[in-house]
C-alpha cells in the first residue's frame, strides 16, 4: 500500500475510534434506553465505517473506500450530535415520543 493511502487509513482509523469513545461516552449518559436505541444508529455509521476500511489493503481502488468510509463516519458524527443536541437540552432523561 502506497504511503499516502497507508496515513490516510491511518488517520481515519484513528478518527473512527476517537467518534466511538465519543459515542460511548455520551451512552452512559443516557438513562433511558429510547435514547439509548436512538444513539445506536450512529454506532451502526460507525461499525460500517471501519468494516469498509478492512479490504482497503487488497483494493485496486482505495481511495473510493477510504472516501466511503469517511462518509459513514461524518453520518455517525452528525448522528451523535444530533443526540448530544437533545440530551443538552432536555437533560439526561430524555426520552422520545412518537
Amino acid at each position: 500500500m502506497e504511503a499516502e493511502v497507508r496515513a490516510a487509513v491511518e488517520g481515519l482509523r484513528a478518527r473512527i475510534e476517537r467518534e466511538r469513545e465519543l459515542i460511548s461516552a455520551l451512552d452512559e449518559s443516557l438513562t433511558q434506553e429510547p435514547a439509548r436505541e436512538w444513539l445506536k444508529q450512529a454506532t451502526n455509521h460507525v461499525d460500517d465505517a471501519r468494516g469498509i476500511l478492512l479490504g482497503v489493503e487488497e483494493s485496486l481502488t482505495p481511495w473510493v473506500l477510504i472516501r466511503g468510509s469517511n462518509e459513514f463516519l461524518g453520518l455517525a458524527a452528525q448522528h451523535r450530535q444530533k443526540v448530544e443536541e437533545a440530551r443538552r437540552k432536555y437533560g439526561p432523561d430524555v426520552t422520545l415520543v412518537g
